[in-house]
C-alpha cells in the first residue's frame, strides 16, 4: 500500500493525478485500516476532487492531519476538515497535529479552515524540523513524516479547540 508522493506532487497529467488521488483514498478510507480514517469530495461518477486522511491515536486523545490533497480547488479542504474536526470532537479528540512547508504554514489555516472553525480551533507551531533531519518525536516521525526525510524545513503544528 502506497503512492510514490513525488510523483503526485509533480504529475504530468490530470488523469494520472485523478488515478493516484483516487488511488490514495482508496487505501486509507476503505482498507479496514483501524486508525487511519479518511474524508473527501467524491462526484457522482467517483471522482475523488479532494481528499484528507487522518490517524487516530491509541497513546493520547489527539489525531494527525496525515495527507491533504486535491485536484485544485482547496476550498474543499474547509467542508471537509470541519467534519473531520465534528468525528473527533465526537470521540473526544479535541487536538490534532500536522506538518506543513515552513514556507506555506501561514497559508494552511487560511486555506482550510472554515470561519467557524478558525473561530473554535487556535494553534501553535511545537517545533522546526530542518530539511532532512528527522523529527523530534517518534510518533510525528513514524505518522506525520512516515519515516521519510522531507526536503524543505517543516514546522509541526498543534491545533487544539478553545
Amino acid at each position: 500500500m502506497g503512492v510514490n508522493i513525488e510523483k503526485f506532487i509533480y504529475p504530468p497529467n490530470r488523469q494520472e493525478s485523478l488515478e493516484l488521488l483516487y488511488t490514495m483514498f482508496c487505501d486509507t478510507y476503505l482498507a479496514n485500516l483501524n486508525n487511519f480514517c479518511a474524508f473527501g469530495a467524491v462526484d457522482n461518477e467517483g471522482i475523488v476532487h479532494a481528499l484528507m486522511s487522518f490517524y487516530i491515536s491509541d497513546d493520547e486523545p489527539s489525531w494527525f492531519c496525515t495527507v491533504s490533497r486535491s485536484l485544485g480547488n482547496n476550498f474543499l479542504f474547509k467542508d471537509i476538515l470541519d467534519e473531520i474536526m465534528k468525528y473527533n470532537e465526537n470521540m473526544g479528540r479535541l487536538k490534532f497535529y500536522s506538518c506543513m512547508n515552513i514556507e506555506q504554514a501561514p497559508l494552511m489555516r487560511r486555506l482550510s479552515f472554515s470561519t467557524e472553525a478558525k473561530k473554535r480551533y487556535d494553534y501553535f507551531d511545537e517545533y522546526i524540523v530542518d530539511a532532512n533531519h528527522k523529527s523530534f518525536y517518534l510518533s510525528h516521525w513514524e505518522i506525520l513524516f512516515k519515516r521519510s526525510l522531507i526536503p524543505v524545513p517543516t514546522v509541526i503544528r498543534c491545533t487544539f479547540l478553545k
